[in-house]
């Protein structure tokens, strides 16, 4: 089974126990600060992302992936649902109630699992996380045998005999013997049998040039099979897939904490032509998202296939009224509605974002 590094060390943990459930999982491995709700219901916390979003997309990704591949596998199961069951809500901001739900985290988790509880939801646009991990026995074996399932192991074990070579060696022993018996029988017998076994002998000669020049002609069909072959394999690589790529970025309009952008682009449509967006997000010097936040900053990817332009308008929403935030690059991300981004490319982009958090607000309406 093909696993991330990541994948390797969280199986790990489920076989220890130090992951035993979707809560545990995002505690343990991603940067978030969880709070409890206050004054909506008892079975419900609130996780506040990070700074580094993208990472947490990217991880929670990699484990829902995971645990589909062990269930399948039947290495892990999953408890049922309990009427005990906690719910998250996952926001981008910290802030008082009501928080700015980030729905992209939530699809993810939502494309693997069964989610919802229609009155929860409602509520707290929250994802139920009380099912148990469960570790099956197969699971310690398939740590122990470098992460392979029992199939795959013990097809590793088996040897592979190379048959086309055993027969080749069998065929030229046999030759070799038919031709030491046919010349101590051409010693022994008298003239007539003799000339007989000679004739034989030139009859073997003549099938056996026959039998090489098949053989040659054989080997020639192979090496021109091989040549197509190549070629084919030259021209399936010549009709690959693009890469996606962003060329290049216009600003349009720009005010103190509001800016409108002309991307160029090209997706390839790998994950086909729908639910496909473009997100857009300024860098400080670290490389790190700024503090604040942003209101519609992205657009639906409508063109497949060839470059392409795409608008996009960017509200910055400060973290504190009168601060203002300098960055000094600009990213471009691509991502999936389900699958989350697959795609991200940053140019060089100097700003202050000059504005105080009410008048953003005011720009993002």
């Amino acid at each position: 089974m093909k696993l991330t590094d990541i994948q390797k060390s969280i199986v790990k943990d489920i076989n220890e126990r130090s992951v035993s459930n979707i809560t545990s999982f995002f505690n343990r491995f991603c940067e978030f600060e969880i709070k409890d709700i206050i004054g909506i219901l008892d079975n419900v916390d609130i996780y506040y992302l990070s700074v580094n979003p993208n990472k947490n997309y990217m991880l929670c990704q990699e484990f829902m992936i995971l645990l589909d591949k062990l269930t399948k596998n039947h290495l892990i199961a999953l408890s049922p649902d309990e009427s005990d069951e906690r719910f998250l809500v996952f926001t981008s901001e910290d802030g008082p109630q009501p928080a700015q739900v980030d729905t992209k985290l939530l699809k993810i988790i939502s494309a693997h699992l069964n989610p919802y509880d229609e009155n929860i939801h409602s509520i707290s646009n929250g994802v139920s996380v009380s099912r148990e991990i469960i570790p099956l026995p197969e699971l310690a074996d398939f740590i122990e045998h470098d992460f392979l399932t029992e199939p795959e192991y013990e097809k590793r074990k088996t040897p592979h005999v190379d048959q086309t070579s055993q027969d080749t060696k069998s065929t030229a022993v046999s030759k070799i013997d038919t031709v030491k018996a046919t010349a101590m029988q051409f010693k022994r017998a008298p003239f007539l049998t003799s000339v007989i076994l000679l004739f034989l002998v030139v009859v073997a000669g003549f099938l056996a040039y026959i039998n090489g020049f098949f053989a040659e002609k054989g080997k020639q069909a192979a090496s021109q099979t091989e040549v197509l072959s190549q070629k084919g394999t030259q021209q399936d690589s010549s009709n690959k897939l693009a890469d996606n790529e962003f060329f290049d970025f216009r600003i349009i309009n720009e005010s103190g904490c509001k800016i409108e952008i002309e991307i160029w682009y090209l997706y390839n449509g790998a994950l086909g032509n729908k639910d496909i967006s473009i997100d857009v997000n300024p860098l400080n010097k670290n490389g790190e998202p700024l503090p604040g936040g942003a209101a519609m900053s992205g657009t639906e990817v409508l063109v497949v296939g060839t470059k392409a332009v795409a608008k996009l308008d960017y509200a910055y929403r400060p973290s504190s009224n009168e601060l203002i935030d300098k960055s000094t690059q600009i990213e471009f991300c691509m991502s999936h509605f389900i699958k989350g981004v697959f795609y991200c490319q940053s140019f060089p982009y100097e700003k202050e974002w000059n504005c105080k958090a009410k008048e953003s607000r005011n720009n993002a309406l």
